[in-house]
């Protein structure tokens, strides 16, 4: 299988963090792009044989994967090789995998009910309503740019969670409540 185009994500197969409306929208996604495929990595936590039946019931086993947990640097290439990140989450304080997907190059989809509006002002992905229509056309939309530029404005936002970055920041507030 030579896919055109790599749709990864990763997280607990729980239903929060909206597996399910990953797999529907990339069901619209490959319209598009027919040749794609989906690699979700992931312990199960409940989910896994829900999303299964979903594949099957979409004629999607050629198209969707389910890798299980990955860590270390199979994690880090995982992202680095994929052409986009997509965890269309219920909830998410800051969801470390993220960050992680930027750092890599690989531009990212997140729903806003995550934190992450920022990859609109970067230009390295979108933050879309929590719906199979909108992650769907963001998919779409993030697939059509060019990789390389998306590479470089997704390492440019995972900068500035560097810890080095982050410890300066901090410092700044500390300093004008001490002051």
């Amino acid at each position: 299988l030579e896919p055109n185009k790599i749709v990864v994500s990763m997280g607990r197969l729980q239903k929060k963090k909206g597996f399910d409306i990953l797999i529907d929208s990339f069901y619209e996604t490959i319209k598009s792009f027919p040749n794609s495929i989906l690699l979700i990595a992931g312990g199960n936590e409940g989910e896994e044989e829900n999303l299964k039946n979903q594949i099957k019931n979409l004629n999607l086993e050629s198209n969707v994967f389910l890798i299980g947990a990955i860590e270390g640097q199979d994690k880090i290439d995982f992202l680095a090789n994929a052409d986009l990140f997509c965890l269309p989450s219920h909830n998410e304080n800051f969801g470390n995998v993220y960050v992680e997907s930027l750092a890599t190059g690989t531009p990212i989809v997140a729903s806003k009910m995550t934190p992450w509006s920022e990859v609109e002002d970067y230009d390295c992905g979108k933050w879309v309503e929590n719906s199979i229509e909108e992650t769907s056309k963001a998919m779409n939309e993030v697939l059509e740019k060019n990789r390389e530029t998306m590479k470089i404005n997704s390492r440019k936002l995972a900068f500035k969670y560097d810890w080095k970055n982050v410890a300066e920041a901090f410092k700044k507030i500390v300093e004008k409540i001490v002051k």
